[in-house]
């Protein structure tokens, strides 16, 4: 994974063409933070990305990259030819009321529990155009990659928060922040039970990260 993130760049967010010692080869906007970094290949179709993670499958590595897009799934084993298995589109993540064609937004920290290869996605308040007075709704998408090439929503758990979503204690516990939307508004992590990825449960506990006391 690590000699994975070393080598690949997201298309159209963090690499441009440029003529250098390697006539053809991409060569990095922002300078290497390390001298031994160097671009090896760029995945395809990627404008518009937002995050990126990683799920070994037996002998394969998958490239999960989350953008205005939806979900896409990269068979990254070969780092020089990555090859697309999967798009989740924008238009089956959209929900009654959303206008499709609008960016799906944000989750800037996608997540992947590496055993039962289920992917989390976290949903902002001005998704796919969503805007007040309207019902704006928030909360986390969750993602069968049980087969990378055969991405399924198993459900859409809505909450009062969306952002980022983060994995804890072997992705049995989702804990999502933002915005806190609820009627407590007391800025806080809210904390979900993933147990039963189909039926995902908000527990009373959250973690308060107003710094208070």
């Amino acid at each position: 994974t690590a000699s994975l993130l070393m080598a690949l760049t997201l298309q159209g967010t963090s690499a441009v063409a440029e003529e250098g010692p390697e006539q053809g080869v991409e060569q990095s906007r922002l300078a290497a933070a390390d001298k031994n970094v160097r671009l090896r290949t760029t995945l395809p179709e990627t404008e518009r990305a937002i995050s990126i993670a990683f799920a070994e499958y037996g002998r394969k590595d998958v490239a999960f990259v989350s953008g205005e897009f939806g979900l896409k799934t990269f068979d990254v084993t070969d780092v020089d030819q990555p090859r697309l298995l999967d798009h989740l589109t924008k238009q089956e993540m959209a929900l009654p009321g959303d206008d499709p064609e609008q960016r799906f937004w944000e989750n800037e920290d996608i997540n992947v529990d590496p055993k039962r290869k289920l992917a989390f996605l976290a949903r902002e308040v001005n998704s796919f155009g969503r805007a007040l007075p309207g019902d704006r709704p928030t909360g986390n998408y969750i993602v069968s990659a049980v087969d990378p090439a055969d991405l399924k929503i198993l459900t859409f758990h809505r909450q009062n928060t969306g952002h980022t979503s983060t994995c804890v204690n072997d992705c049995q516990y989702l804990w999502t922040a933002g915005r806190d939307r609820s009627v407590d508004n007391t800025g806080r992590i809210f904390v979900t039970d993933l147990r039963d990825p189909r039926n995902p449960k908000e527990l009373p506990v959250s973690v308060d990260v107003r710094g208070v006391g």
